[in-house]
């Protein structure tokens, strides 16, 4: 998924499948499933120090310091930027959708149990 390798670092907080194919993804689940307990715990420690440095409010935290300074410099969005910034948040919001649903089935392929497994 574009976006993604920017923040995954493959076998470290997460896996990078090179293609868009069922074969690579069932090849990343099985990797996972060959972890030991202590290498699973390493992932999950750096799967949430990653999400917690895109966390909703750390990014809105940096958006708001971006915007203070520039609203002090004079600068102003045209609508052309803005066509452009509200093209890119659609785009940004069918990757996480993307997202959401390939670690939901994740999720449900290796669930034994009936729990709401949803990913907010």
């Amino acid at each position: 998924a574009p976006g993604a390798r920017e923040v995954i670092q493959d076998g470290k907080n997460g896996r990078l499948i090179k293609t868009e194919s069922h074969a690579d993804f069932i090849s990343a689940l099985n990797w996972f499933t060959q972890r030991t307990e202590k290498e699973h715990l390493a992932l999950r420690a750096c799967a949430l120090t990653t999400a917690e440095t895109f966390s909703l409010p750390r990014t809105a935290d940096k958006a708001l310091a971006l915007y203070g300074a520039l609203s002090g410099s004079g600068f102003t969005l045209n609508e052309a930027g803005y066509d452009t910034w509200h093209s890119m948040l659609g785009l940004i919001k069918a990757e996480w959708e993307l997202i959401k649903g390939y670690a939901e089935a994740a999720v449900d392929a290796f669930s034994t149990e009936s729990h709401d497994h949803t990913i907010r």
